[in-house]
């Protein structure tokens, strides 16, 4: 009999202790503060062993040296794990973590490495670094390797490996670069062989996309956790299947509209929608599923997304 393995997801967060900053007004007590309560609720509840900060912990430009920015990834990790206790805690970087002066120096002294495997008795999480894509292009091949013989393979990594939001680059996404254009074609084949999960962050809404493609599959879930307290946690969806890249497709953004058309085909779902919260996957033996929580709710998912449990992880209407 396989295990069941539940992990709670945590979107960006942007951590700061200033309070002139643009993002005080999400660390009030009943904005963040609540949703991570709620998250710990979660997690007691359903038994999850596991809880993955997907990156941008803190908001590194708001530091000043190595001393300043070490204080705000500690205060960052204190709140992550009061709200959690009793459970393990995996941290990938985000663009803002590693971001001031004695950024980079700050967070490799203070949080564990990422590019390296996490084993889940019968699955497995390959932890990523998106800040470092030389180093973990390299690495992917060795990763997929020491995780082949699992079950099912999650990837943590901060920017989404498929493009599923308009209100940034539309090349915001891992080796989302141009001139990167083979290295981001090769991981996406390598996870797809996989049938890889990735579970992402970055573009601060919430969504789900089942992408078939590069001789495999991939299912890709986005997280934010940025929550004022105030404004609705889960809103409406904004983009389906159907309008996936339609955006840029009105705009006359050719080229946007063209790398949003070179997933389309592939995609078997698609939904985003705006608003805040955290996210339980549960993995059990013969099925998958996503629940999304919205801002300090803890009482009941306001979206479940079922995954059967065949060797495809087909979407179940």
């Amino acid at each position: 009999m396989h295990n069941a393995e539940k992990i709670v997801v945590i979107g960006d967060l942007h951590y700061t202790e200033r309070a002139d900053s643009e993002r005080a007004a999400l660390w009030h007590p009943n904005g963040i503060p609540r949703l991570l309560a709620a998250a710990g609720r979660v997690a007691r509840d359903s038994g999850a062993t596991l809880a993955l900060q997907i990156g941008d912990l803190v908001g590194g430009e708001e530091s000043d040296g190595v001393a300043a920015h070490e204080a705000l990834i500690a205060g960052a990790m204190d709140r992550l794990e009061s709200a959690l206790p009793g459970v393990s805690l995996a941290v990938v970087p985000g663009n803002h973590d590693t971001r001031g002066e004695g950024g980079p120096e700050a967070w490799a002294h203070n949080v564990p490495p990422a590019n390296r495997a996490i084993p889940l008795g019968d699955d497995a999480l390959i932890l990523l670094d998106s800040n470092t894509p030389d180093e973990t292009f390299a690495a992917l091949p060795r990763l997929l390797l020491e995780t082949a013989d699992c079950r099912c393979l999650f990837i943590a990594v901060h920017h989404p490996v498929i493009p599923c939001y308009y209100g940034l680059s539309y090349r915001s996404i891992f080796l989302g670069e141009p001139e990167r254009d083979a290295e981001r074609l090769e991981a996406l084949r390598l996870l797809a062989e996989r049938h890889a999960i990735v579970l992402c962050g970055h573009v601060h809404t919430n969504g789900f996309i089942d992408w078939h493609g590069g001789g495999g599959r991939i299912v890709q879930v986005h997280v934010s956790s940025l929550w004022d307290g105030l404004e609705p946690a889960l809103r409406e969806t904004i983009s389906t299947s159907d309008g996936y890249g339609r955006f840029y497709e009105r705009e006359g953004r050719a080229d946007a509209a063209a790398f949003f058309a070179s997933f389309r085909n592939g995609l078997a779902a698609y939904q985003h929608f705006e608003g805040a919260g955290f996210a339980l996957v549960k993995l059990c033996p013969d099925a998958l599923s996503v629940d999304f929580f919205g801002g300090a709710d803890s009482s009941r998912p306001l979206l479940t997304l079922p995954i059967d449990g065949n060797e495809d992880w087909r979407i179940v209407d």
